[in-house]
């Protein structure tokens, strides 16, 4: 079941594919596709404006891409170099099937080197009708490689486009652009764009709340979450500022480096614009909620709260208010959700989750829920207790954990509780029949529901108290 890869560059007649044994043996004759590549070469000249036609004396290496990539340049298998006549022309020998980078290795004085371009064989001559088809034909003019550049927000945590609110970019070059062999942009320099006989350098991604000023460049016809920039760009290293954040993201001043490759293609429709795609991911702000919880321990004769295991307190978590999506602005969770970490993405660092939104506390007392949403910016979640440890009164509050989003740059915000449990306290006096005076020796006892002895005493003149007793029994 082994398949074995092998890059024939040779025509070889009776090729044997060999399979089980000499009874099975299959003799195949395989005939390479192969063609001849005509280069034309006209060039811009050094200090003059015209187009040169017919350049004579450039060389073009041929290496197959693959092996560029794989081995680089230098240590790739050269399969022809060939050079222009007075015609500017320039045809090779038959190169056999494959995509090839072509490398213009030497340049006549005074002329631009063209840049790097791609040119694959993809059918044997003999399969073209036309004769003047046999021979692939490219032709070369020193044009300034241009590219449409496009600008994508996307969520880092979903990958979607985020098309409620804008984010906005400025670029900036990371060496001296050239067009032409002039510096159109010095290294440093922020790009600009000239539209409508306005100058715009910062690029605004269209959304659902697009607010821009004059210096923005935003266009309506583009899809939610992108922005095409409005002119083309020139090959060279750029990187990216990001100005504007969405709503409800973090990532202000993230930079990003790209290069705008000079490499062109002409295996391609000529008439096909090359796009060039940046995909910018941000973070979302997320909300921690930190629990501590500690349980009553009063000066009682006897009691009965065992306090050794915390984990048996159990709080709901929920949202109060609406909370809507920064990435689109869908509802997230409507009030008073259940919040589990499947639905939200939250994580329990302390404690756990014992399911439909309820957590229980560790062992020790303590709850801790991270990465919980921040929709756009702000969102409103509270904890209530829902199960507490026998003898303690179950706290009814509502402990309100309001997240809101104060800057661009703050990962994480954490809202803290302390919290303690009371315990129920009875007091049981002995009296005389008027109630005043205490008396002494009369042997008490308390059981519970099951006739269970809960604790039993002999009075004294003082009153004896009970920590503990389980509420909602008698």
């Amino acid at each position: 079941d082994t398949n074995y890869v092998a890059q024939i560059t040779k025509e070889y007649q009776g090729a044997k594919l060999q399979f089980g044994n000499d009874a099975n043996e299959l003799v195949v004759t395989e005939k390479v596709k192969k063609q001849k590549i005509q280069i034309f070469k006209s060039g811009y000249r050094n200090g003059m404006s015209e187009v040169v036609k017919g350049l004579q004396g450039a060389e073009f290496t041929f290496k197959l891409k693959y092996e560029v990539d794989r081995v680089g340049w230098d240590n790739a298998t050269v399969y022809d170099v060939v050079t222009t006549n007075e015609d500017g022309l320039a045809t090779t020998k038959y190169l056999p099937f494959g995509e090839y980078l072509v490398r213009e290795t030497v340049t006549p004085k005074d002329y631009y080197t063209n840049p790097d371009f791609t040119v694959s064989i993809t059918k044997d001559h003999s399969e073209y009708e036309n004769e003047e088809d046999q021979v692939k034909k490219v032709v070369l003019n020193n044009r300034p490689v241009e590219t449409q550049l496009k600008l994508v927000k996307q969520d880092e945590e979903t990958g979607k486009t985020v098309s409620l609110n804008s984010a906005s970019f400025k670029i900036v070059a990371d060496e001296d652009i050239l067009d032409g062999g002039n510096i159109v942009y010095k290294k440093g320099q922020y790009i600009t764009q000239k539209v409508g006989g306005k100058k715009y350098d910062t690029f605004t991604t269209n959304s659902d709340n697009v607010v821009v000023v004059k210096t923005e460049y935003t266009n309506d016809d583009d899809e939610k979450g992108e922005v095409f920039l409005p002119l083309q760009f020139f090959a060279g290293k750029y990187h990216l500022e990001e100005v504007k954040v969405p709503t409800g993201f973090i990532g202000l001043g993230k930079t990003q480096s790209f290069e705008m490759s000079g490499l062109l293609d002409y295996t391609k429709d000529e008439d096909g614009d090359p796009i060039y795609t940046i995909t910018v991911r941000d973070e979302q702000p997320k909300g921690e909620i930190k629990l501590n919880k500690t349980v009553a321990d009063l000066d009682t004769d006897v009691d009965l709260v065992d306090r050794s295991d915390l984990s048996k307190i159990q709080f709901v978590l929920k949202a109060k208010e609406n909370i809507y999506s920064p990435v689109d602005g869908s509802l997230m969770f409507a009030k008073d959700d259940v919040i589990t970490t499947e639905n939200s993405g939250a994580v329990v660092n302390a404690g756990s989750e014992v399911g439909n939104g309820v957590y229980a506390l560790s062992k020790d007392g303590h709850l801790d829920i991270s990465n919980l949403p921040m929709g756009v910016g702000e969102a409103e979640y509270y904890l209530q207790e829902v199960k507490t440890l026998d003898g303690c009164v179950l706290d009814t509050t509502k402990y309100d954990a309001i997240f809101k989003q104060s800057d661009y740059t703050t990962k994480t915000y954490i809202k803290s509780f302390d919290v303690e449990n009371l315990t129920t306290d009875f007091e049981f006096n002995k009296t005389d029949v008027t109630g005043d005076k205490e008396v002494e020796g009369a042997q008490l006892t308390v059981t519970d529901e099951e006739g269970n002895v809960v604790d039993q005493w002999t009075s004294t003149d003082k009153v004896h108290s009970i920590e503990g007793l389980v509420v909602g029994k008698t």
